[in-house]
């Protein structure tokens, strides 16, 4: 205890404590600065001055892949880093991290073309036609695209040629009709008008009589019929062919009795029917 000068003057308590040389070193210093020295705390050397930034991080709740970002001026927060999106941040450029992503141009995707990129900004409009115009792709629409294609246009007429009937303009589907030809007979030929045709039969037919005349003498090519003679006639070898007077049954060659009308055309012997009585087949041939 430590008693003050003077009488009547009271009595304080005072305490020690240890005094070290550095804490002597550090009381002795002249200002803040000095003992931050002293300490080993210089700012921007031993220590980080205060950043609000750093304090905006230091208040983040850390957790397994985490990355923090800005919000705002010196302010940061956590979001998720996942392992893909670890594996991408560590490519060394873009080719490498297009293969990542698996957008590898040419493998992938589709590199730019200048073709494509105009049929892609082509308007979709209704009935159009991608149509090259020498430069580059365009849209057209139904006629000028035929123009373009060297297609026939709308006023282009299809026309009905002999023996045929319909066409009209290619404004609408059009029908070409085959008139109704008549029936070939051995005078047929090779003919056609506005609305049928006819054709030649080529060859030598054989017709049927359908009338009923007994007395009739033009019967088709290829009639056949037995006629009487007085003399044979060889097989093929033409002859005259006559309506037989006597009767109104039999027809006999020239060389037979009772002679009627002739019959029309060229007849020849075809065989024998009867010996005994000599008659034979005969057929017109032309």
């Amino acid at each position: 205890m430590v008693r003050e000068q003077g009488v009547g003057r009271r009595l304080h308590p005072y305490a020690t404590t240890a005094l070290t040389p550095f804490g002597r070193s550090l009381i002795d210093d002249a200002d803040a600065a000095t003992a931050r020295s002293t300490l080993g705390l210089v700012i921007g050397t031993n220590v980080q001055a205060f950043d609000a930034g750093l304090q905006s991080i230091a208040g983040l709740t850390t957790a397994a892949d985490r990355m923090i970002y800005t919000t705002a001026a010196d302010t940061y927060a956590a979001t998720p880093l996942t392992a893909f999106a670890r594996t991408l941040l560590d490519d060394a450029d873009a080719a490498t991290a297009r293969s990542t992503l698996g957008v590898a141009i040419g493998t992938n995707v589709q590199a730019y073309d200048a073709g494509l990129a105009a049929i892609a900004n082509l308007a979709v409009t209704n009935s159009n036609f991608i149509v090259g115009n020498g430069t580059t792709w365009v849209a057209e629409g139904g006629a000028t695209a035929r123009a373009s294609m060297g297609a026939a246009s709308t006023a282009t007429t299809m026309t009905a040629g002999n023996g045929l009937t319909g066409g009209g303009d290619l404004s609408t589907s059009r029908t070409l009709t085959l008139g109704t030809p008549s029936s070939i007979t051995n005078d047929t030929t090779n003919s056609v008008t506005t609305t049928s045709h006819t054709h030649a039969l080529g060859f030598t037919a054989a017709e049927v009589y359908t009338g009923s005349a007994q007395d009739a003498t033009s019967l088709p090519i290829g009639h056949v019929l037995s006629a009487s003679t007085n003399t044979w006639i060889n097989r093929n070898q033409s002859v005259g062919i006559y309506i037989y007077s006597g009767q109104a049954m039999s027809y006999v060659t020239q060389y037979y009795s009772g002679l009627g009308a002739q019959l029309a055309g060229t007849w020849r012997a075809r065989g024998v029917v009867a010996g005994n009585d000599q008659i034979q087949l005969f057929q017109r041939t032309a």
